[in-house]
């Protein structure tokens, strides 16, 4: 007998597959001394001789290796990593053989199968669950093989016998989409019928299986073989043999019937109804929770039922992770549907599945990949809608890559660009050239309007003409339907408005022209974009020129309400910068939007510009502007998504190493970074162990990998990047928190939040001091204010405040006591007109409107305060 060095296994000479053993001999003793996990065996200098030898050697290899996986398995428990890294180097050589097409005998496949079966019945094992041959028997594998076999010569008794053995009891619970495909292997192979893979207690499950119940025989053996395909779902995309094979199941069935059962289905898949029936935390177990309380405190308590919760969760996902398989191949199928209905019924269903459901992650990744796939292979704008309008709504960063990968693909196939797509496949919603939306609803007619990027209002009309405050009762019976399906377009409009004004933000960094008429199509003259479109300066050119217009009253004019006439049909048309002109010009569109009113999308003709400065200069390749701020890193991570930077949010597992927001410029081919760090002693985690704050660092750009010298990036590259830093600094900097010094922070953050709640002004802030030098004489409130950097100072009756302008803290003089003010009390913003949104400085006015008649102040809270 010999031993073999690596393993021990017991060699008979005797053996029949002797040879394939002492080649697994070598192999293994190759693995031991190498890294202790092989992914690949082509990679060791044994394997690849293994799978280079001759067919013959391989089988005796392959069949080698069964045998010492069926020996090695069952000594798992309490052996060292050592033994499970040999089974896992034999696991990978298995597979790579398995899928051969080796000239395996009758009684080779008879030997492996025998070697299998001895597993799954524990006839040499004692009592090994079955379990354990899914991960480490690449079963699925040799019933490949054994099928094969079985087409020429049929199964031998021995065969069939093994094979009845693997088939594990019915009652065995299933392990996941391999597990399924394997016992549907054997089973067929054994001549029975396959029950059908799906759990009862879902929504949809229990909707499909009705419905199949309730067909005639012939029909339900048709949905019934096209539910066992759909299950086969084991990779991220069907196959073109399993696509195939779908589209003749779902021709048996009737396409439209198919499509009609399915979209019903989808809505349903949402329903979680059944994880709340499982008593996923029962008196029994906040019993247990109460005395792990008891022992360790009260503090423990949320993260004990967080824990408890996420693993009966994992648990319930497990159960029912065969139907999720079911509902994936069902989706697919969808593919051969081409048609608007299922674009929208998908576009939907992929927007709900990548979803985040706090604490948990995505609702279901798979599922909404499996739209994505499905909307890749349909043709027409529609499909490009609904992906474009994804790329908008989902905040999933592994989804958005596929989101991206699946838009190029589909537009390289219609033959148009990206930024193409975005722009042609944005909906109209049944808008009006004035952004209005009516339908006449028996005597009464209902109208959306679209008020600016993010508001809607609602206007109800008799027929005569008289206004209502809203629908009356007989609306209401008598058109539920159609007023639902306004409500939807209401809520649709106000959530991608402000998606598609970020993207046109975004255009400064791409610095794209568009010919005048296309520019008209898809962004003046579209009702839903025009409404934004509308409300921004942008720059003309022709013949050399340049120019600057607006929309007002129904013409292009410039600042000095001048039509501006003659331009022609192959022109362009940008976006304009203040960057672009003087200040003069710049003071001209400022005083034109204020004195029209007309509020802006976003920051245009008041945007701040930010100059490299001295400092910058010394430092050449990065910029310490932004740094040593103390950031909430969840705003950070929400300011990033909505500004079009990546950033991946830090927890304890990362070590305190850095992290970095990026994002790419286009127009200039720059990549930027932005640096931020974990601090040890700011170790406050939220109960996913995600750092709550983060310290801000350097800002660098990039080329190809390597750093720019600041003074080589063009000036707007350098002002726009810098700017979208300043607003994550300012908006999420703990220094706006007046409850964060109260939260007992270590001493040395002490100064920090001083110097920025009641320090100097920033850019940002700065801008803000100057547009209210220019307000303050038109407001109400002007005689009782003054502006004294950084602050907004208030006259009350009682005191004198003072509002600072880049945090919107308040203190009172003369001691400069802080005055903590609920963040909706104030004046309505009717009482003044700004031409931005700025919500800080809506909030300093707010503020000052209330503390300029602080005798009025009703507020106990506020009024103990002032005393």
């Amino acid at each position: 007998m010999t031993l073999c060095v690596a393993d021990g296994f017991p060699l008979d000479p005797g053996n029949l597959y002797r040879a394939g053993h002492l080649a697994l001999n070598e192999y293994l003793a190759e693995v031991k001394a190498a890294d202790p996990y092989v992914d690949d065996a082509a990679t060791t200098v044994s394997g690849t001789r293994i799978l280079g030898s001759p067919p013959e050697q391989q089988v005796q290899a392959a069949c080698a290796l069964l045998e010492r996986l069926a020996w090695g398995l069952p000594i798992l428990d309490g052996r060292s990593g050592g033994v499970l890294a040999r089974l896992w180097a034999l696991k990978s050589l298995a597979a790579c053989l398995l899928r051969r097409g080796l000239p395996f005998t009758g009684a080779d496949l008879e030997f492996a199968l025998d070697q299998a079966a001895s597993l799954a019945t524990g006839t040499r094992t004692g009592n090994l669950p079955y379990g354990t041959l899914v991960p480490w028997v690449p079963l699925g594998l040799l019933l490949n093989r054994v099928e094969t076999f079985a087409a020429d010569s049929g199964l031998t008794d021995v065969m069939r016998a093994s094979l009845g053995r693997l088939l594990p009891p019915p009652s065995t619970p299933l392990l996941g989409t391999d597990d399924l495909r394997i016992r549907h292997q054997l089973t067929s192979l054994l001549g029975g019928t396959t029950p059908l893979p799906l759990v009862g207690g879902q929504a949809w499950v229990d909707a499909a299986l009705s419905y199949a119940g309730s067909l005639p025989r012939e029909q339900q053996e048709s949905w019934e073989a096209l539910i066992r395909h759909a299950a086969q779902t084991g990779a991220a995309r069907p196959s073109a043999k399993w696509s195939r094979e779908a589209e003749r199941l779902v021709d048996a069935v009737g396409g439209d019937v198919f499509q009609e059962r399915v979209l019903s289905w989808l809505p349903l898949s949402l329903d979680t109804s059944h994880l709340s029936t499982k008593g996923m935390l029962t008196p029994e177990v906040l019993g247990k929770v109460d005395e792990q309380v008891a022992r360790h405190g009260e503090e423990y308590r949320a993260v004990l039922i967080s824990g408890l919760s996420s693993r009966v969760l994992e648990a319930l996902r497990q159960h029912y992770q065969p139907n999720a398989a079911v509902l994936a191949g069902l989706i697919w199928c969808l593919s051969h549907r081409d048609n608007p209905e299922v674009c929208r019924a998908v576009g939907a269903a992929a927007e709900s599945y990548y979803r985040k459901i706090p604490g948990v992650g995505p609702f279901w990744v798979k599922g909404g990949n499996a739209c994505l796939f499905v909307l890749s292979r349909l043709s027409g704008l529609g499909a490009l809608a609904q992906l474009s309008r994804l790329r908008l709504k989902v905040k999933h960063s592994a989804a958005l890559s596929q989101i991206e990968a699946a838009i190029r693909v589909a537009a390289e196939r219609a033959g148009m660009s990206p930024e193409d797509v975005e722009e042609l496949t944005v909906p109209t919603y049944g808008l009006d050239e004035s952004g209005r939306l009516s339908e006449a609803l028996g005597d009464v007619t209902a109208e959306i309007r679209v008020l600016g990027p993010h508001r809607t209002e609602w206007r109800w009309t008799t027929a005569e003409g008289r206004s209502l405050k809203g629908p009356p009762a007989r609306v209401k019976q008598g058109f539920a339907e159609e007023l639902r399906a306004l409500k939807r377009a209401d809520k649709e409009i106000r959530s991608v408005l402000p998606l598609h004004r970020d993207r046109i933000e975004r255009l400064y960094r791409h610095g794209r022209r568009r010919p005048l008429n296309i520019w008209r199509e898809r962004y003046l003259d579209h009702p839903l974009m025009g409404q934004i479109a509308r409300r921004l300066v942008w720059r003309f050119h022709q013949n050399g020129e340049t120019s600057l217009g607006s929309w007002f009253n129904g013409s292009l004019v410039d600042s000095a309400d001048r039509p501006i006439a003659d331009l022609p049909e192959d022109g362009e048309v940008e976006l304009w910068h203040p960057m672009d002109s003087s200040p003069l010009s710049v003071g001209g569109w400022r005083r034109w939007l204020e004195g029209h009113r007309i509020t802006q999308p976003f920051k245009q003709a008041h945007r701040e510009v930010y100059s490299l400065r001295e400092e910058e200069l010394g430092t050449k390749v990065f910029s310490n502007r932004f740094a040593g701020h103390i950031i909430k890193q969840h705003q950070l991570n929400a300011l990033c998504g909505q500004k079009g930077w990546t950033y991946h949010l830090q927890g304890g597992w990362d070590n305190l190493h850095d992290s970095i927001a990026r994002t790419h410029l286009p127009r200039w081919g720059l990549d930027t970074e932005f640096l931020v760090e974990a601090r040890e002693d700011l170790d406050a985690a939220s109960e996913m162990g995600i750092w709550l704050y983060v310290a801000t660092d350097q800002v660098r750009f990039m080329r190809g990998g390597e750093p720019v010298p600041l003074e080589q990036v063009p000036p707007l590259a350098f002002s726009e990047v810098m700017r979208d830093v300043d607003l994550f600094v300012s908006v999420s900097s703990v220094g706006n928190d007046p409850a964060w010094i109260e939260s007992n922070p270590p001493p040395r953050y002490h100064t920090y939040w001083e110097d920025y709640a009641l320090g100097p002004l920033g850019e940002m802030g700065a801008g803000r001091h100057e547009f209210l030098l220019n307000l303050l004489p038109s407001l109400a409130i002007a005689p009782r204010c003054s502006v004294r950097a950084p602050y907004l100072v208030v006259e009350g009756d009682l005191c004198t405040y003072k509002i600072h302008l880049g945090s919107g803290h308040v203190v009172m003089e003369p001691e400069n006591i802080r005055l903590i003010l609920p963040s909706n009390r104030g004046a309505e913003e009717s009482a003044w007109f700004l031409p931005f949104e700025d919500h800080l400085l809506s909030q300093v006015l707010s503020q000052a409107y209330l503390l300029a008649e602080d005798a009025r102040i009703a507020d106990p809270a506020i009024r103990r305060q002032i005393r």
